[in-house]
């Protein structure tokens, strides 16, 4: 027999348009907690200052846009005829992690990527997540069907780069495995374009029958979300979208503690489709 192939430690990823000393501060105290590796994809081409001390689990990368063009690892936020209003940028840190993954990278078998608007509520809440889902290739906050042949929403950019059945759901916190990073590789091998991220993990996954699970602790990233401190404590091991004030994310996580130190009792307001998945 040969030599059985040692299991490789999952790790976690922040995908940031400029790194938020937050975020990054965050991610090392993630690193040295739970013994992985944490790396934050940034976008912008600047210099980011960092006020804080790296260890050898943490990378900052950053990748020229026209590297990932050139190898093309472009338009995942291609929306139509234009780019994402919201954006007004290809590629973006998705194409790049995506590139990073498929190209560089290759001694990770799973990733847990989080958009950095994203609110991670402890540092516990990553190691469940891991230590839940790290055996699937996908794992997502829903994996819909498209059942029918209207061409609203973003389906005009996506038909022509794959064939039906299609499956979608946000992305904004998902998990990848290295199979699914295969998947995508051959993709772009294929196209040579990547392809709208709500679309393109669910479809090739499912396409390509690898094994996805739509994460009850991912439910709470939603387009339009209100979350606060009660949601927090109810739902301890979700992730909660959209959360833009980054610079509170430390305040948050320290009023967590005190709440479950003062025995707070947090008030049920959650929205119906959580409450029934309860």
């Amino acid at each position: 027999m040969g030599k059985q192939k040692k299991p490789k430690n999952p790790a976690i990823c922040f995908l940031c348009k400029d790194l938020n000393e937050e975020t990054y501060r965050f991610g090392l105290a993630t690193s040295e907690k739970l013994s992985i590796h944490v790396y934050f994809i940034v976008d912008s081409p600047e210099q980011t200052q960092v006020n804080l001390e790296q260890n050898t689990n943490t990378s900052i990368v950053r990748i020229a846009d026209s590297v990932c063009v050139g190898s093309g690892f472009q338009n995942c936020m291609i929306t139509g005829a234009k780019v994402n209003t919201l954006l007004q940028k290809n590629p973006i840190s998705y194409d790049k992690m995506l590139y990073y993954f498929c190209k560089i990278e290759l001694d990770v078998d799973f990733l847990f990527v989080f958009e950095d608007d994203v609110f991670i509520p402890t540092i516990d809440t990553v190691q469940h997540l891991l230590d839940t889902y790290k055996t699937f290739d996908l794992v997502t906050p829903n994996n819909f069907k498209k059942e029918d042949d209207v061409m609203d929403w973003h389906w005009n950019n996506v038909v022509d780069k794959v064939d039906p059945p299609y499956y979608y759901s946000m992305v904004s916190a998902v998990g990848l495995s290295r199979k699914m990073f295969n998947v995508i590789n051959r993709q772009v091998a294929d196209k040579n374009t990547l392809f709208f991220t709500e679309v393109m993990f669910n479809t090739l996954a499912m396409q390509n029958e690898l094994a996805v699970t739509d994460a009850f602790e991912l439910k709470s990233v939603v387009w339009m979300g209100e979350w606060g401190i009660d949601e927090f404590l109810l739902l301890p091991n979700n992730v909660f979208h959209p959360k833009k004030d980054l610079e509170n994310f430390e305040s948050y996580r320290e009023l967590i503690q005190a709440k479950q130190k003062s025995k707070y009792k947090p008030k049920n307001k959650l929205p119906p489709f959580i409450k029934a998945l309860l």
